[in-house]
């Protein structure tokens, strides 16, 4: 009878193992918060300015992405009265090169360069507004939060509050799951292949998925989720169905949850067997909708409304 006891302490004492490795962050180090002493990106920080634009747009990129991303409706914006920083954040390079030699961050990590990055700006702008893409744009939800600056409006663009869905296959759900785990098997990253097509200068085929960036934006999410009636600017919110890289039914979930009074949610349906779609979760560089977004972007920013 005694094997029953010491079977059962075994059992609980694994799964509270396992509970306490995939759901805290006990078992981690301490987040490295002088992060201006790191190399954590192979990009630089970018800008467009324009004599006699008086408003920001600050635009955060994805994971393993770059501020290049950017690039082309940086150039726009500025056309229409609004300067553009893209500053380089964390885990922020076009190659799997660049990628192993900066090693993988945190997301604790990445919310702290976006803030002090955002913190540094000149303030003797008339308007600032914030937008981000995946990552990015759970980043532009946790500083529209935070309220680190008076910010008139928000855009996020296929950004995730969960990495649960039924947009991808049930393995990768456990790998987010066990992405606790991950992180110690595998501290040096993943390498993978993408199958679609790179973006020029953005991002490669060849990658590098960081489990404890996973682990540690899963546990970062879950604030966001819970702190997201902080958020009261109008908002545009931008999703793809069928996106394999975000659930789109994540910007359903913002849209509902915010205190915003004007939040506006576009949904775009892209043909997979279509190109350019084979460029997946870019849709800053999707030549079939990109046009639109852009044109939305504008008219959000400089009208509070959107182009019939």
């Amino acid at each position: 009878m005694w094997w029953w006891i010491v079977l059962g302490i075994l059992v609980f004492l694994i799964v509270l193992f396992g509970i306490l490795m995939n759901h805290t962050t006990i078992f981690m180090k301490p987040i490295r918060k002088n992060m201006d002493s790191v190399q954590y990106s192979t990009e630089k920080d970018l800008w467009f300015k324009k004599k006699g634009n008086k408003k920001l747009a600050i635009c955060l990129h994805g994971m393993m992405a770059t501020p290049g991303v950017y690039a082309e409706i940086g150039k726009q914006l500025s056309d229409v009265g609004w300067d553009v920083y893209a500053p380089a954040l964390p885990d922020s390079s076009p190659t799997q090169k660049g990628l192993k030699h900066i090693g993988g961050f945190v997301w604790g990590e990445s919310v702290i360069v976006a803030r002090e990055k955002i913190q540094r700006v000149p303030r003797d702008y008339q308007e600032y507004a914030i937008i981000g893409h995946s990552q990015g744009g759970a980043l532009t939800l946790e500083m529209l939060e935070e309220n680190i600056i008076r910010f008139s409006k928000g855009i996020v663009l296929e950004a995730p509050v969960s990495l649960y869905g039924k947009h991808m296959p049930m393995f990768h759900n456990v790998g987010v799951y066990l992405s606790g785990l991950l992180m110690y098997l595998f501290p040096k990253g993943i390498p993978y292949h993408w199958t679609n097509k790179s973006v020029h200068e953005i991002s490669n085929e060849d990658q590098m998925m960081f489990p404890n960036l996973i682990f540690t934006m899963k546990l970062g999410l879950a604030k966001v989720r819970k702190n997201l009636h902080k958020i009261n600017v109008p908002m545009l919110v931008v999703a793809v169905q069928d996106d394999q890289i975000v659930d789109s039914n994540n910007g359903v979930r913002i849209m509902e949850n915010v205190s915003s009074k004007i939040v506006v949610l576009v949904h775009y349906k892209i043909p997979r067997n279509e190109a350019p779609y084979d460029i997946e979760h870019q849709i800053l560089h999707d030549d079939l909708v990109k046009g639109d977004l852009y044109a939305r972007v504008k008219v959000f920013l400089n009208n509070d409304a959107q182009p019939k």
